[in-house]
């Protein structure tokens, strides 16, 4: 690859990773979530059209977590393929499109987040599913009435809000 080629994709790499201001810096110093961007960013430079990701935001803080799901979010919105391994079901709820569910390592359920994560049965076999699925189902057993697969907090809000203004 060309010189200017390669300076040009690692800028624009570091702008779609708000990483540009660590490029002077020791990969040493960097906060756990810096290094997980920088991580991120020195892979999209290579271009490639699929990511595996494992537990990118394990141990990091709130603030880190959702810079790297920023991230996550454009390579989506880029058309790459991400398949991601995460154990925060909020986040998955917010940005998969289709979530597998294992158990020991074997494949129990997979489809449309919105499928997989209202089934109410995972929770039997000790899956986490997202608390709006929870809420939703104990408003229905107080017979308020709630949409089924209302999996993400913004869908919550929207049910709480058509609910109260009836």
């Amino acid at each position: 690859m060309e010189i200017e080629k390669i300076k040009d994709t690692v800028s624009k790499v570091m702008e779609l990773t708000n990483t540009a201001y660590l490029a002077e810096k020791n990969p040493f110093e960097l906060s756990g979530g810096q290094q997980q961007r920088v991580a991120l960013a020195s892979v999209l430079a290579l271009e490639p059209d699929i990511f595996v990701i494992d537990e990118p935001t394990s141990q990091l803080d709130p603030k880190e977590t959702e810079r790297v799901f920023d991230i996550i979010d454009k390579m989506k919105k880029m058309g790459k393929t991400i398949i991601l391994v995460e154990h925060k079901i909020e986040l998955i709820a917010e940005y998969a499109d289709e979530v597998l569910a294992l158990e020991e390592g074997k494949l129990i359920r997979h489809g449309e987040k919105h499928e997989v994560l209202s089934d109410l049965s995972l929770l039997e076999r000790d899956i986490e599913l997202p608390q709006s699925v929870i809420l939703a189902d104990e408003l229905r057993k107080q017979g308020i009435s709630i949409a089924e697969k209302v999996i993400t907090k913004a869908e919550m809000v929207h049910q709480l809000k058509k609910t109260i203004n009836r």
